[in-house]
């Protein structure tokens, strides 16, 4: 029995190998695309931020003008 265990990894050793290699190219390829969504989120968020900041900031000089003093 553990001779034709054998005899079969033997056989189809390169198969085996590609297949595990593809999974790892594919995982790799996931992960890859999860960390670059992560990134963009993150620009994303701090580009909001910045407009916000600006937006606030402008309102205030607004308002500070058009009050008489």
């Amino acid at each position: 029995m553990m001779d034709c265990i054998i005899d079969l990894f033997a056989k189809y050793q390169t198969f085996i190998v590609g297949i595990l290699g593809f999974c790892g190219v594919i995982y790799t390829i996931k992960m890859n695309a999860k960390s670059v969504k992560k990134q963009h989120e993150r620009e994303l968020n701090i580009e909001s931020e910045t407009i916000r900041t600006v937006l606030v900031a402008e309102l205030n000089g607004v308002r500070e003008l058009s009050i008489p003093n």
